[in-house]
């Protein structure tokens, strides 16, 4: 499991130090990010208080002695060796980090971006398919099965709808950009 740990001083109902400003300005971009990645299955956006007493021997273990500090727990991760964040508190910034080390591919407010969904080797057999090349086909269907990707069922109902029209692509993205422009789409699509 990916986590993501804000180090900071809050007190456990989440209040913030009155003195924290830091902690104070950080608390609605990392609110946001939960909310951004609540339907990626492999991330936590976690916030520990640093105050408690197993906040206080975590923070002490991971050395920290700032307020806020992030970190960057990756799946398998040596206790002793968690990713530091050191770049802007921006969610720009954390959403690109985040999609970076995760994998994922989720934009600013919980959207995504591009290449969601995308799998970049199923991506050149669907090159070979438009272009006409013979048993393009056939290898897409072996690649997806061997992708065991969760999208990868997607690229052969397109490769089917597109054997029996050849404006299906088109048609398609035309579609799917009007949704997206009107914001029709729920994040976890």
């Amino acid at each position: 499991m990916f986590t993501w740990v804000i180090f900071d001083e809050a007190t456990a109902n989440r209040n913030f130090q009155p003195w924290c400003g830091h902690c104070k300005s950080l608390a609605p971009i990392y609110e946001k990010l939960a909310k951004n990645f609540a339907s990626e299955r492999n991330i936590v956006i976690a916030k520990l208080d640093a105050d408690s007493p197993g906040g206080k021997a975590s923070a002490e273990r991971y050395g920290i002695t700032g307020f806020p500090t992030l970190k960057w727990f990756p799946k398998g991760y040596s206790p002793k060796e968690p990713i530091p964040y050191e770049a802007a508190r921006s969610e720009e910034a954390l959403t690109q980090f985040i999609n970076k080390h995760a994998g994922t591919h989720r934009a600013v407010g919980g959207g995504v971006d591009d290449a969601a969904g995308r799998i970049a080797s199923l991506d050149t057999i669907v090159q070979k398919l438009i272009s006409g090349e013979k048993d393009a086909e056939k290898e897409l269907a072996k690649a997806a099965e061997e992708v065991k990707e969760r999208y990868a069922a997607y690229y052969l109902k397109a490769a089917d709808k597109l054997s029996k029209n050849a404006d299906y692509v088109k048609k398609e993205i035309k579609r799917l950009q009007g949704i997206a422009a009107k914001g029709g789409l729920a994040p976890e699509k």
